[in-house]
This record gives structure tokens, sequence and C-alpha cells, in this order.
């Protein structure tokens, strides 16, 4: 078994004259299962990812009040670790789809369902 926790923190200066931005925050949080054998392990996972959003948006509010979002995404992980028992550095890929709860996701709020997949390179403290 295997546990992860995350933060995210984006911040995009759309004008300097009027401090108007956009703000990204989101806390991806995962449990994963790991099977295998020597140092190769397939990674099977399950999480969530709270993302909240806050931004100005002329086409949603035309007078271009700040939209503000809290989406929930869950998602899965079907994928590849590299990983030596006695711990030290580790490399992962994986297909993680992400699924919508709530009718607003970053960038893809036509879509309930987003393909994704992730590379990450990681650290593990020995047993």
């Amino acid at each position: 078994m295997a546990g992860r926790i995350g933060a995210m923190y984006y911040r995009t200066e759309l004008n300097y004259l009027d401090n108007n931005h956009s703000l990204d925050v989101a806390v991806p949080i995962e449990v994963s299962y790991l099977r295998g054998k020597e140092n190769h392990y397939l990674e099977l996972g399950i999480g969530m990812t709270p993302w909240y959003e806050n931004y100005i948006s002329l086409i949603e509010t035309p007078d271009g009040t700040r939209v503000k979002h809290l989406a929930i995404l869950a998602f899965g992980r079907l994928g590849y670790r590299y990983q030596k028992k006695d711990g030290g550095i580790f490399f992962k890929l994986g297909f993680t789809p992400m699924v919508q709860f709530n009718d607003k996701v970053y960038k893809y709020k036509d879509k309930s369902v987003v393909p994704w997949a992730g590379l990450a390179i990681g650290y593990t403290l020995k047993n």
C-alpha cells in the first residue's frame, strides 16, 4: 500500500494595472495498491482532488465579476512503478482519468470524464 497527498497553487496575472488575476488551488489525495516482484510493480489507485478556482470570465459574467468554483474530482490510477524494496528514489508512469462530481471543472466544463496521464519521480523512506 502507498499513500500520497500533494498541493498545487497557481496564480496568473491577467492585467498588472488593476490586479486582475486568476487563482487555482488543488489538494490531491490518493491511496494505491502495489503488486509485483523485485523492483517492478503494477500500481492501482483511487483518489480525490478538491479544486478551487477564482477568476474573471466575461463569458460567464458579462459584467466582469469574479467567478469562484469548488470542484471535487475523483480519479483512478493504472500504472507502472519502479521502486527498490529498501527505499530511495522511485519512478512511475500512469493513466489517471478524472471524473467530476459537479457541473464545473477547471478547463473541462463540458465533460464529465477527463482522460489524464502522469509521470512522477519521488522518494520512499526505508521500511
